[in-house]
């Protein structure tokens, strides 16, 4: 009937964290010391630590480990606050100059609409489009307020003083 029974199971212990009863070993203290940055802190002993962890001055050397874990941690925030910065500052940058791309694109449909069919500048169309790719965003909107009051003197005028502008 002896011989029908199973052997009792054997745990295994891990090799890094335990060696003998009762103690743990360098490898185990120095690997609940790393730091931050991926560099181990380790005490200068090497060999079997007490069970407490610490073999004489290795509590200022735990001490110490974590000091500078917590300097590289702070550093790391910071420099991903600073990134965090940067990336917003160039969004709300990229975001401007998308609004005055979009201005300037509106802009110059409205002045080229002034000369479509039926409008009252239909004769002078391509005098329009030339000065509207031409012209930057305050001059162009200058100049639609101008044909659009309805002096066609003034309109002239101002059309021909941006088209020699354009053309040189």
């Amino acid at each position: 009937i002896s011989s029908l029974r199973r052997p009792p199971l054997r745990r295994r212990r891990p090799a890094a964290s335990v060696g003998t009863a009762g103690t743990r070993t360098v490898a185990a203290a120095s690997a609940t010391m790393s730091t931050a940055t991926g560099a181990r802190c380790r005490p200068a002993s090497h060999g079997v630590l007490p069970r407490g962890g610490v073999f004489g001055s290795g509590r200022r050397a735990v001490r110490a480990c974590t000091a500078r874990a917590v300097v590289a941690r702070m550093a790391r925030a910071a420099a991903a606050a600073e990134r965090a910065s940067k990336d917003s500052d160039k969004a709300a940058a990229k975001r401007e100059k998308e609004k005055a791309r979009s201005a300037l694109k509106k802009a110059r449909k409205e002045l080229k609409s002034l000369g479509e069919e039926g409008a009252a500048w239909r004769a002078r169309a391509s005098d329009l489009e030339a000065v509207a790719s031409g012209l930057p965003l305050v001059e162009i909107e200058a100049l639609h307020a101008t044909l659009s009051a309805g002096d066609e003197a003034a309109g002239t005028d101002a059309l021909e003083a941006a088209l020699r502008k354009v053309l040189g």
